[in-house]
């Protein structure tokens, strides 16, 4: 079997991975800013003026995309039915689950109206389109949407959109298209250092983690064993400066173009540890257990629990008694609070998998039908 029919289980691993930091860091500014928690009293920071986790988690994210779509379209002819189909199902069909979700907890447990009393055209469209949160981000304060997906969501499916046009021209000449988007990446971030919201929230500025997840997509069976070692050392020095960043100076790596590159490295070596260990297990005969059955089915949940997490954080926020908290009682929040998000992204994935099997039960008693008659 070609290894890019195997499933690679190191992409499921670093889901999990860099869900969880995600979780983790708004978990952390959500007590930070309600001072429930004085984490920057602990010393204990997220960034400062050259690493960052939060950056690290959203970079890991954007390369896995880039990299799995690529893996399913490069060996084939592009099909643009089948390939919005599949990202409509895969990414705004979870989206607009979560939101009428959110809808439901705000109007029959919060007593609140779901949305407001006008609504703009535009905005309306944009929330469809899954860019309302990124609009917003980027000025537009027009609203309809409920948050869920953030700025992330938007980014996401701007860069589906260009998906198409990448993939064709990397197909045609790799190095040249590579070298072109890394020439232009650099000189926008230089660009826009400083501007709100943020080279970290925008498309432009993190588009390129994204163009080097296809790129690996295109090479990483070339790519020589031996690169275990640098990579891990680089991972492993990555690591290791989370611990120094005690001393740093929270809040300065997100305006940073210099970041946004240590980033962008420390996040290929990350993936590419993965990426190297994993064909050390599959030489080693690697097999399908109840673990890695399980680690599969986990990974498969984290989109639906990085949509609904922001809003279960809210939620708990303006529930949680006020003042100080306890390390013990910060971990039973933490638990907690992760529970319930895994919870809902559940109760979400769920009622995809509904309309999925819906849907396919009505077409195929529509060919039934048609062959009948």
């Amino acid at each position: 079997m070609a290894a890019a029919k195997k499933h690679l289980y190191f992409l499921d691993f670093l889901r999990i991975l860099a869900c969880l930091m995600i979780i983790a860091g708004h978990f952390y500014i959500s007590l930070q800013d309600s001072g429930r928690y004085d984490f920057i009293g602990q010393n204990i920071r997220l960034d400062n003026h050259l690493v960052s986790l939060p950056l690290l988690s959203v970079c890991l994210f954007f390369m896995m995309s880039g990299f799995g779509l690529t893996l399913s379209w490069k060996d084939r002819t592009f099909d643009p039915a089948d390939y919005i189909k599949k990202r409509f199902t895969r990414v705004l069909l979870p989206f607009y689950l979560a939101t009428v979700l959110s809808m439901a907890v705000k109007f029959f447990y919060q007593h609140e109206p779901p949305f407001p009393k006008t609504v703009h055209p535009a905005s309306l469209l944009l929330t469809v389109l899954g860019l309302d949160t990124y609009a917003t981000a980027h000025g537009w304060t027009e609203n309809f949407g409920q948050g869920i997906g953030e700025w992330f969501l938007g980014a996401l499916v701007i860069l589906y959109a260009v998906f198409p046009f990448l993939l064709a021209a990397m197909k045609r000449h790799l190095l040249v298209t590579t070298g072109v988007l890394a020439a232009v990446w650099l000189v926008w971030i230089k660009l826009i250092a400083g501007n709100e919201p943020g080279i970290n929230m925008d498309v432009g500025g993190i588009g390129f983690e994204f163009v080097l997840g296809m790129v690996l997509a295109f090479c990483y069976q070339a790519i020589p064993k031996w690169t275990v070692w640098l990579s891990g050392l680089l991972a492993v020095s990555a690591a290791a400066g989370f611990p120094a960043l005690l001393a740093g100076r929270a809040g300065e790596s997100v305006g940073n173009p210099l970041t946004m590159v240590i980033t962008l490295i420390y996040g290929t070596a990350i993936f590419l540890l993965f990426l190297q260990l994993e064909r050390i297990l599959w030489k080693a005969g690697i097999k399908k257990t109840s673990g890695t059955r399980c680690l599969v089915y986990v990974s498969g949940l984290t989109y639906e629990t990085f949509l609904i997490h922001h809003k279960v954080i809210w939620f708990f926020e303006d529930r949680l008694p006020a003042g100080f908290m306890t390390t013990e009682q910060l971990v039973r929040v933490a638990l907690l609070e992760l529970l319930a998000m895994i919870g809902a992204g559940l109760v979400i994935r769920l009622l995809e998998q509904g309309i999925r099997l819906l849907f396919s039960g009505i077409r195929l008693a529509g060919r039934t039908k048609g062959r009948a008659s």
